[in-house]
């Protein structure tokens, strides 16, 4: 895994899962996650793995009395069996059950672990192949990489202007 700063989570670890639901970490995630992390439920069947910082950002967006938004409510919904984790001595983390069942990751199940900058991914690997397929088609990508190609050109506009207004 390469790290443009210590903090950030990149890779992709194809891992195995124990009869205990027990996964092991892989080193590169150790550090950015910390010694306590977060577990909650992701988008499309996928787990989300969150260093303490990030799910507290998430959480002060969520939290009761923040907003009484539909989409407030169903992310408190979806996070709402969040948990608290560490992993053991040999480096393995436990997933919770309900974690487990939600995602389809069980030691039939080789599990994917996808670091994605603030945060770890955790998939059952049929369906992180199936949603590669499915989602990673050539149109898809082109479009994001156009996309990303206009945020550049805007960021590098607007910093041109802040170093003429600075003048």
């Amino acid at each position: 895994m390469q790290n443009s700063t210590d903090n950030e989570l990149w890779g992709e670890f194809e891992q195995s899962v124990d009869d205990k639901g027990r996964i092991v970490l892989p080193q590169d995630l150790r550090a950015p996650l910390g010694d306590e992390f977060v577990i909650t439920r992701g988008p499309d069947r996928a787990v989300w793995l969150l260093p303490r910082p990030q799910w507290d950002l998430i959480y002060r967006q969520i939290k009761p009395g923040v907003t009484n938004s539909r989409q407030a409510a169903l992310l408190q919904r979806q996070h709402g069996g969040r948990a608290y984790v560490k992993t053991d001595g040999q480096n393995r983390l436990t997933v919770p059950k309900h974690i487990r069942d939600y995602a389809g990751i069980d030691e039939d199940h080789k599990a994917v672990l996808i670091g994605v900058g603030d945060k770890v991914e955790l998939w059952n690997k049929e369906t992180w192949d199936a949603y590669n397929r499915a989602l990673f088609n050539s149109d898809v990508v082109y479009a994001a990489s156009e996309e990303l190609e206009n945020l550049r050109s805007q960021d590098a506009a607007s910093a041109g202007t802040a170093v003429v207004a600075g003048r």
